[in-house]
């Protein structure tokens, strides 16, 4: 067994793990997530597998696992809030004259 057939199913597994997690509303670690960078940076590095082979996986396992591309479902998460709609009014005095009304 070469190196790419050992690499390619690990990244697999890991690219699953992650966004398993995140489909049932786990929090990823940041550090979870730069292993893997880092991971598929090694492989790249090492020839054993190119850019375009690691983001196309990782837009299949993407896909397999949410059922839409990762550019969907960002767009489909993205909050609009706008911060000028709300009144800050109430915290422009001090908290210790704010006086709660019974």
């Amino acid at each position: 067994m070469n190196n790419s057939e050992k690499f390619i199913p690990e990244v697999e597994r890991r690219l699953h793990r992650l966004f398993s997690a995140s489909k049932e509303g786990y929090q990823i670690p940041d550090d979870e997530r730069h292993r893997l960078t880092g991971f598929i940076h090694a492989g790249v590095f090492m020839g054993i597998a190119t850019n375009k082979e690691m983001q196309n996986l990782m837009e299949a396992v993407h896909f397999s696992i949410f059922g839409k591309t990762i550019t969907e479902r960002k767009e489909s998460q993205h909050i609009s809030w706008d911060a000028n709609d709300i009144n800050y009014d109430q915290y422009e005095r001090p908290t210790f004259e704010r006086v709660v009304s019974e």
